[in-house]
């Protein structure tokens, strides 16, 4: 048996179609914010050297121990200003 599709159409008025845009809009905006959230790129702190490593491109361990970028530690844990590292290796290379 196979179904026949029809077509729906919905005329709006500009003042419909605005309302809709926004919310939309809203709504991606919501889900955009929570996704950078989750994965900490909405955060100005970089947690631990792996991660540091990782957001400086993927330098070696050894390299980036000899740069010896400013870090804080946090509760036992190094973290990292990712203004802090963007300054320091601006001005020192």
């Amino acid at each position: 048996m196979e179904l026949e599709q029809s077509q729906l159409s919905i005329l709006l008025n500009a003042n419909d179609m605005a309302n809709i845009r926004s919310q939309v809009y809203l709504m991606m905006k919501s889900a955009i914010t929570k996704v950078e959230q989750d994965a900490g790129l909405s955060s100005p702190w970089i947690r631990g050297k792996a991660k540091c490593r990782k957001y400086l491109d993927g330098i070696s361990q050894s390299k980036f121990d000899e740069l010896n970028i400013p870090s804080h530690d946090v509760r036992g844990v190094t973290c990292y200003n990712k203004e802090e590292v963007d300054r320091y290796i601006k001005d020192n290379f």
